[in-house]
């Protein structure tokens, strides 16, 4: 951020941080080219409202993205099979094909065809990856 900011030169401003339950950072900077005291000033004077403001879009951010997760689970979901889900799960929690072809009393070639397909549907580039996009879009129960 120091960086990005030097590169505009900007010297003086204020920024809201912001740590949400997602675990993620977000901040919301202002800055002016004029007369920075009066700036600081503003802010003080409205820092309950600037910050109500900032929680609200950040609120509408992390509703909007939800959608989207919910609406790309629902699509992948509906172009992936019980089997495959079953695969990755196993995989997931460290099994190697060979434990999960026995656990699934299918071949190790089967097991390699399922994860290979699951990494083509779900738009990844390796296994690593799809569990890692699956566990985002809730599709391992880990519960099991």
């Amino acid at each position: 951020m120091f960086i990005q900011s030097s590169e505009y030169n900007i010297t003086r401003g204020y920024t809201f941080p912001l740590h949400d339950y997602e675990n993620n950072l977000a901040m919301l900077s202002l800055y002016t080219e004029s007369d920075p005291d009066l700036l600081m000033k503003c802010i003080s004077d409205h820092e309950d409202r600037l910050y109500l403001l900032f929680l609200s879009i950040h609120n509408r951010f992390l509703s909007e993205k939800a959608q989207q997760t919910n609406k790309l689970h629902a699509k992948v979901m509906k172009r992936l099979t019980s089997r495959k889900i079953e695969a990755l799960h196993w995989a997931s929690i460290g099994k190697t094909y060979r434990e999960i072809a026995i656990i699934m009393g299918i071949t190790e070639s089967t097991v390699k065809f399922h994860i290979g397909n699951l990494i083509v549907k779900l738009d990844v580039i390796n296994a690593k990856h799809a569990i890692k996009k699956a566990t985002d879009l809730h599709l391992l129960n880990f519960n099991e």
